[in-house]
């Protein structure tokens, strides 16, 4: 159980500095989130750690569905009237500066927040560099423009950008907005994931490779690097077990004996608790990869590339264990130290204190003053 965070303030009352309002926020998101199927997309998991935090502060909320996208439609649903009354707008996207201006027009007073979820030029260039020549690239590179002219525009109407990543803050999101706009609210995962996750005393010797139920190019990057780091073994620790989730047809990839594809399964977390490592093998790709405070919490290992490695929070380093994926000695060498008893820490819920503190701050919470 997730250990509760105290509320450092008053949600209502009065104080030297006046009456403290409660906030009463519109948290918009494009509606597939909400699907069965998209229940362990990350995306899903980072939204659902704003719900979390708005229950645990007790505060009003409304959910906000885009339908295919369409932010401007969702918000220009609402009458003048109903806008006004949210203290807050939070968008799970910067894929509408439209929306983020229509909300400043209709509603000067109301703080917009707006969620950053990937670096969009870089995340975006890293799908035409993993595409090669063809013609999905050339559709990537179509999307990186408008991807990242929207990146500017909703860092140039919105209040707030909410990174999901510091090292993104100090690479991208400081060179295109304000630094008073910038914040950084680290993902967590929400206690109605963790929850979930089986209590396994007994790891086996087995690294898992999970795909997507959102297949993309540098998902298929991972899995390729992973499927050769178990070649190169060349009958290396044929005591551990090799899976890998998701729908096999999807990637075209030839998979040697040694691993096993699992197809999706209805809870990865099983599989994830029993193992010792689980492998993220590609350099390509921004944001954060929210499946390692899942693996961290169900105390396994993550091996990751080294490029990854670096942008990675100091907070998840010791879990982390670096592979040069050109090394053929590498894998090996990373999965005898994943065989190590895992260290201390909590760094989920340090993640989550954190964020907790920064979405306080960006709704105008104030504390009171002793």
């Amino acid at each position: 159980m997730t250990e509760n965070i105290p509320l450092p303030f008053s949600l209502s009352g009065k104080n030297p500095a006046g009456s403290i309002m409660k906030p009463n926020v519109l948290h918009v998101f494009k509606e597939t989130y909400t699907l069965p199927e998209y229940l362990y997309l990350g995306a899903t998991k980072d939204i659902r750690g704003r719900t979390e935090y708005f229950q645990a502060r007790g505060i009003d909320f409304k959910e906000l569905l885009a339908y295919k996208d369409r932010y401007y439609e969702a918000i220009s649903s609402l009458s003048r009237e109903t806008l006004q009354q949210y203290s807050a707008v939070i968008f799970e996207a910067t894929f509408s500066p439209s929306a983020i201006q229509l909300v400043k027009t209709i509603s000067p007073a109301t703080t917009v927040i707006v969620r950053s979820h990937n670096a969009e030029l870089l995340h975006r260039w890293d799908y035409v560099r993993s595409q090669g020549l063809s013609l999905s690239a050339f559709k990537s590179l179509r999307q990186l423009f408008k991807n990242a002219a929207c990146d500017y525009l909703s860092g140039k109407h919105a209040d707030f950008i909410s990174s999901i990543s510091r090292w993104e803050n100090d690479h991208y999101w400081s060179r295109a907005v304000n630094n008073s706009k910038l914040k950084h609210v680290p993902f967590f995962l929400p206690e109605s994931y963790s929850a979930m996750m089986p209590k396994s005393d007994q790891k086996r010797l087995q690294c898992v490779n999970f795909t997507s139920a959102s297949p993309n190019p540098l998902i298929a990057d991972a899995t390729r690097n992973f499927i050769n780091a178990v070649k190169n073994l060349k009958g290396q620790c044929s005591d551990w077990t090799f899976y890998i989730t998701g729908d096999e047809t999807k990637y075209g990839i030839n998979t040697p004996d040694e691993i096993k594809w699992l197809g999706f399964l209805k809870d990865p977390y099983q599989i994830l608790a029993e193992s010792r490592a689980m492998a993220l093998l590609s350099d390509y790709g921004y944001g954060f990869k929210t499946k390692i405070l899942e693996a961290i919490v169900a105390k396994a290992y993550i091996l990751l590339t080294k490029g990854l490695y670096q942008r990675m929070p100091d907070e998840v380093r010791p879990y982390c264990i670096p592979i040069d994926i050109h090394s053929p000695d590498s894998f090996k060498n990373a999965l005898e130290q994943s065989a190590k008893p895992y260290p201390d820490g909590d760094p989920n819920a340090e993640f989550r204190r954190q964020a907790f503190a920064v979405l306080d701050e960006m709704l105008l919470i104030k504390k009171l003053k002793e």
